[in-house]
């Protein structure tokens, strides 16, 4: 954080979808349902990719094996982070597969 220039600058943001809270400061990223932590990762790059998105978003999809939470820039073609919340080492950058 710029302190000595009297700026700020985004470390963190957080939103909820489809009964999930999802919440991300630097290269942390957690999700919870219902106050109960499902997933919790450290992701190198998060919080520069967070810094520099244009139009960050939130999405969810339900694949035939789980569930996908999408940091995305719809700024930049929907490229970002896909959080796999039923099998987090499955996890990875990428773009999002509903973005047009």
């Amino acid at each position: 954080m710029d302190t000595a220039g009297g700026g700020t600058e985004r470390i963190g943001t957080g939103g909820s979808i489809n009964g999930y809270d999802v919440l991300v400061l630097g290269d942390a990223v957690e999700v919870s349902r219902g106050g109960a932590s499902v997933t919790r990762q450290t992701v190198e790059g998060l919080g520069r990719f967070l810094h520099a998105a244009r139009d960050l978003r939130l999405g969810w999809a339900e694949l035939p094996d789980f569930e996908v939470i999408y940091l995305y820039d719809s700024g930049d073609g929907g490229f970002g982070y896909a959080v796999n919340v039923d099998a987090p080492d499955l996890s990875e950058w990428g773009y999002a597969p509903f973005v047009a």
